[in-house]
């Protein structure tokens, strides 16, 4: 973990630390968020079977923003965000090459509260994604648009805030063209496991 990331890690420890208070209920209405978490490169091509050496897992973040309905006992709503999914790593006769993605999404999410401190949701969208291959000898770059989803649960720490933690998989990239060697393959399916603040307008 960087420097910058453990910062920022114990700033999120700090403001959860300051803001925890008796809980109330999630009320619908508009909410931001902030996350940090891992990821993984599950598969990805360029194909990296015979590296010397795999490097899979990462560090990732994202932000974005959403608005709840209530719907009887559920809350339904749509959701939007930017996500930075770090970068797998490999080598090749000791040269170092990399693949790694950034995209945004949008995503309708459904919430099921238990009690009032604590509920689960689930959000199933569409995600924009760039993925980039760079090797020794040169570099390429796919885009997309994939299906995304996620799982996650959220407690709530005071009116205004609540702690997010999810599951989410996405897609990036774009198969290369076989019979250009400087076109790579750069598709790639990423896992993120993250945990967050949110924010709840007009509490």
């Amino acid at each position: 973990m960087t420097a910058t990331t453990k910062q920022i890690a114990m700033a999120t420890a700090a403001v959860v630390a300051v803001l925890s208070a008796p809980a109330f209920a999630a009320d619908p209405g508009a909410y931001a968020f902030g996350s940090l978490g891992l990821t993984k490169y599950g598969s990805f091509d360029p194909d990296v079977t015979g590296a010397e050496s795999e490097k899979k897992t990462s560090y990732g973040a994202k932000v974005g923003g959403g608005y709840l309905f209530d719907i009887g006992n559920f809350k339904l709503g749509g959701e939007g965000g930017a996500v930075d999914l770090g970068k797998a790593k490999f080598t090749f006769a000791g040269q170092e090459s990399t693949v790694k993605a950034i995209l945004g999404y949008v995503a309708a999410i459904g919430v099921l509260p238990f009690n009032d401190q604590f509920s689960m949701h689930l959000k199933l969208g569409l995600a924009a994604g760039s993925s980039k291959a760079s090797t020794p000898v040169g570099s390429s770059t796919g885009t997309s648009v994939k299906p995304m989803y996620g799982i996650g649960g959220q407690f709530e720490i005071s009116k205004s805030f609540g702690i997010r933690a999810e599951l989410e998989a996405y897609e990036a990239g774009k198969k290369g063209d076989a019979n250009d060697p400087n076109d790579f393959n750069t598709l790639a399916k990423i896992n993120m496991v993250s945990a967050g603040i949110v924010y709840k307008f007009g509490n």
